[in-house]
């Protein structure tokens, strides 16, 4: 087997080098990720302590009583502090109330709808 010579050498730690600049950079590359995932945690974290803490609710129209001492809509106040949105219908109880003549054919539609889902 031949002798390595000083250049060998100095290629053989150039090549070891570069390697270990690119699991640096990978290193890099997926601590800066989990950092993102880390501080989207602490987002959610805070979403859900807000809604697990105790809220002051209207008992006729549903508003909530804010820290900052006002009150708003509860569909508006869970919109401000999470990223949930919001889309609006009519429970079955609501309907046959508002909509008497109607109401039954919308629910049998609606769980039409939802049989088809399944």
């Amino acid at each position: 087997m031949p002798k390595k010579t000083e250049e060998d050498y100095l290629t053989e730690l150039m090549k070891l080098n570069n390697e270990l600049v690119n699991v640096q950079r990978d290193l890099h590359k997926k601590n800066q990720h989990l950092q993102l995932l880390y501080d989207e945690l602490e987002k959610k974290n805070s979403e859900i302590k807000i809604l697990k803490s105790f809220l002051v609710i209207c008992s006729n129209c549903k508003s909530v009583f804010t820290e900052e001492g006002a009150w708003m809509q509860i569909d508006q106040y869970i919109t401000e502090k999470t990223d949930t949105g919001f889309s609006h219908g009519y429970c079955d109880s609501c309907l046959r109330k508002l909509f008497p003549d109607m109401a039954e054919d919308i629910i049998a539609e609606r769980e039409n709808e939802e049989r088809k889902k399944k």
